[in-house]
């Protein structure tokens, strides 16, 4: 008898938090159909077209030739490194003036300090750049020097 009292005890919870739960589904607002006012309406807003288009990106300088064909004409391995199998890249950043000079060589990932000293007498060595600059000032520029064994130095 206690178990049935228990039952439909629980049963008649369980009925209430469900119908409560309905009426509360139905007295909800539905704000599908409805425009919000801090809304802007962008169908009816006419888009002006500038005369004069601005390039965002300023166009990059260029090495006269082909840079990697350079570097594989003046990289020598490091005198001290002949016996390793050490290979990698050594990424140099550096500035490239309004005449097309390049300065202000800095290593940002070094692979040895001989290696990187030999990208930085490499890259000392290079002829002026191709600067195309629209407001004359110089830009940045990030190169990997990749250093490779060849098959006869092994």
């Amino acid at each position: 008898m206690v178990k049935r009292v228990l039952f439909l005890m629980s049963l008649s919870i369980c009925m209430a938090a469900t119908v409560n739960a309905q009426q509360k589904k139905m007295s909800m607002k539905s704000y599908e159909n409805e425009v919000r006012k801090d809304t802007i309406d962008t169908l009816g807003v006419k888009k002006e077209m500038p005369e004069k288009i601005i390039c965002c990106i300023p166009p990059m300088p260029s090495f006269p030739g082909n840079i990697q064909q350079f570097l594989r004409t003046h990289l020598v391995w490091p005198a001290g490194r002949k016996d390793k199998n050490v290979e990698g890249r050594v990424i140099v950043k550096f500035y490239i003036d309004r005449d097309g000079s390049c300065s202000q060589f800095k290593v940002l990932r070094s692979l040895n300090p001989s290696f990187d000293a030999e990208a930085l007498r490499v890259l000392k060595l290079m002829p002026k750049w191709n600067m195309i600059s629209m407001e004359g000032n110089g830009t940045w520029y990030v190169l990997p020097v990749y250093f490779k064994k060849q098959k006869a130095q092994q």
